[in-house]
């Protein structure tokens, strides 16, 4: 549906459609596990940014209000690529 979608200080890395959900995904990389996954980068300001964002854009679409966010935490280096995605995340 849209990547990069921003409403006020809020960015939306994905806004997918499954299931007859809409999915507001936050993509995280890193080059290595070495601190944590990507994942746990998502912090709850983040959370509550694209929670706002969420039900912005809901209402400027006329979407029904079926919902879930997602985080899919990718770490990419030169021996290791891996990929966790992570449904309903918060």
């Amino acid at each position: 549906m849209h990547s990069n979608w921003r409403w006020q200080k809020a960015e939306i890395d994905i806004i997918a459609e499954h299931n007859k959900q809409i999915v507001f995904i936050e993509v995280k990389t890193r080059r290595s596990s070495r601190f944590g996954n990507p994942s746990e980068f998502v912090s709850i300001k983040k959370q509550e940014l694209m929670r706002d964002a969420a039900e912005a854009y809901l209402d400027q679409h006329n979407l029904p209000n079926e919902l879930r966010f997602d985080i899919i935490g990718i770490i990419l280096n030169s021996r290791d690529k891996k990929i966790e995605h992570i449904q309903n995340a918060f």
